[in-house]
C-alpha cells in the first residue's frame, strides 16, 4: 500500500475495453486491499451491476457498443444504481470533456495516461 493513503475496502467496476488497462488497475486497486471487477463494455458493466453492489466504477469513454456516456447515463438514471459514484476515465482530456462527462452524470475525471499516487487519491477519495 502506498505510503499516506488509508485502507479502504470497496468493491470497485472497471469497465473499459482495454484488457491492458484492465489489468493495471485490477492490480493497483487489489494492492490498495479493494475487490475489483471488471467489464469490457457497457452493457456488461450495466449487467453486472444486477448481481454486484460496486461503490464505485470507473468508466472509459470510448468503447466499441454503448460509449461510457451512455453507460453512464444510464446508470445514473436508474434509481437502484444512480447513487454508485462513476469516474470517467479516458485518453481525451480537457475541460470539453470533463463537462460531457459532468453532463451525463459522472461524479469525477480522470485523464489516461494517469500517474499512480493522483489515480489512487482520486479513486479514495470518492470512496
Amino acid at each position: 500500500m502506498l505510503r499516506g493513503f488509508k485502507r479502504f475496502m470497496a468493491e470497485i467496476l472497471v469497465i473499459d475495453d482495454d484488457p491492458a488497462i484492465r489489468l493495471l488497475v485490477k492490480i493497483l486497486l487489489k494492492k490498495q486491499g479493494h475487490d475489483v471487477i471488471t467489464a469490457e463494455r457497457g452493457e456488461e458493466g450495466i449487467r453486472m451491476l444486477n448481481t454486484t453492489k460496486p461503490k464505485l466504477i470507473l468508466l472509459d469513454v470510448m468503447m466499441p457498443g454503448l460509449s461510457g456516456y451512455e453507460t453512464c447515463k444510464r446508470i445514473k438514471g436508474t434509481p437502484k444504481f444512480n447513487k454508485i459514484s462513476v469516474i470517467m476515465f479516458t485518453v481525451r482530456s480537457g475541460e470539453k470533456y470533463v463537462k460531457e462527462a459532468q453532463n451525463c452524470g459522472a461524479d469525477g475525471f480522470i485523464s489516461k495516461p494517469f500517474i499512480t499516487e493522483e489515480f489512487l487519491r482520486t479513486v479514495n477519495d470518492f470512496l
